[in-house]
């Protein structure tokens, strides 16, 4: 139950920490979020619509004017990250500094997979990332009072939560916020559901929401707009890797549970490093089948989805899936 907790807490801490690194933001969506959803909507609807009418001058402009809102909007994000990145702490920066040594590392390794010297480097270069990823780790705040021990935070009893970065972080909570702050809140308790007469006389639960990987799946391939045939190829990649994943996860949540928590943790690392190299490779084979802004897209999908899936709640992409930020609380 504590390595679980810890699990729980490693995972929503990524989740605040990539959501400083990659939005500069100090609330869980901003208006200009949504107007680059707007931008990005408006654009798909006037090619749409000059596709269908190519000669149509009127159709022709509104392509023009949106594909140039467009690359503005592309253009302002850019200028928004790299003004995160200058404003990074050092932490930050050192995390990604060694996330960089570790992708050439793992490059080299894979390119000669059965050098036991470039194994050994990759391993190496792993573990200076975890230990870049604490050192750059955001704070944690419940009650407006920063919590030291994590280990004894009890996450299933989390509920909608909310981050803060940069400057406001630092403004509110102290230099220890530098990195962020995630602020935890309890969960409300939810009125009691009627249950419903069931068709054979008895009674059934409520819905509950997509809990099926095939549910998931789907709703990931929908936000990407994938076609059918695009679905199709999609689903066969997915069939091929997962479950060379899963097995793989389930070997470290074995190694996990080892008696009086004894486990070999280079075996773990390895397995983490296999981990994302058949991510790797799953996605170099989709990237076959859809644009960068559509890998983009179903990476950041899959990483909602992970969220939800931690934080005991169906997934609900719809409305932003090409940002995917977090909806209620706060990986790599």
């Amino acid at each position: 139950m504590k390595r679980k907790k810890l699990f729980l807490a490693t995972i929503v801490m990524l989740i605040g920490s990539m959501s400083c690194m990659l939005m500069g933001s100090t609330q869980n969506t901003t208006p200009a979020g949504d107007k680059k959803v707007n931008v990005e909507t408006a654009y798909r609807a006037a090619k749409k619509a000059f596709y269908d009418a190519p000669q149509d001058k009127t159709t022709e402009a509104k392509y023009i004017a949106a594909t140039k809102a467009l690359w503005a909007s592309q253009d302002a994000r850019v200028a928004e990250m790299k003004k995160t990145r200058e404003n990074a702490s050092a932490e930050q920066k050192a995390h990604w500094e060694a996330e960089k040594k570790l992708n050439a590392a793992l490059k080299a390794w894979r390119e000669d997979v059965n050098s036991q010297e470039k194994q050994k480097a990759a391993i190496e270069a792993q573990k200076a990332a975890f230990a870049a990823q604490r050192a750059a780790a955001p704070i944690f705040v419940l009650g407006d009072k920063i919590i030291e021990d994590m280990s004894k935070i009890d996450f299933s009893k989390m509920g909608k939560g909310s981050y803060l970065c940069g400057e406001e972080a630092v403004k509110k909570y102290g230099d220890k916020a530098r990195n962020g702050a995630i602020i935890l809140k309890y969960k409300t308790v939810a009125p009691a559901t009627k249950v419903m007469p069931g068709a054979e006389g008895g009674h059934r639960p409520p819905q509950q929401g997509m809990t099926s990987p095939t549910d998931r799946t789907s709703q990931m391939l929908k936000a990407v707009g994938a076609t059918v045939a695009e679905e199709k190829k999609a689903r066969e990649i997915f069939a091929k890797y997962n479950p060379q994943i899963w097995a793989l996860r389930k070997d470290n949540n074995a190694l996990l549970r080892g008696k009086d928590g004894r486990y070999d943790v280079n075996k773990v690392l390895e397995n983490n490093v296999a981990i994302e190299k058949k991510r790797a490779e799953m996605y170099g084979e989709l990237s076959k089948i859809f644009s960068a802004e559509q890998l983009n897209k179903l990476y950041r999908s899959e990483m909602e989805m992970a969220r939800n899936m931690v934080q005991g709640r169906p997934m609900q992409m719809g409305s932003n899936p090409q940002h995917n930020k977090p909806n209620a609380k706060p990986t790599r």
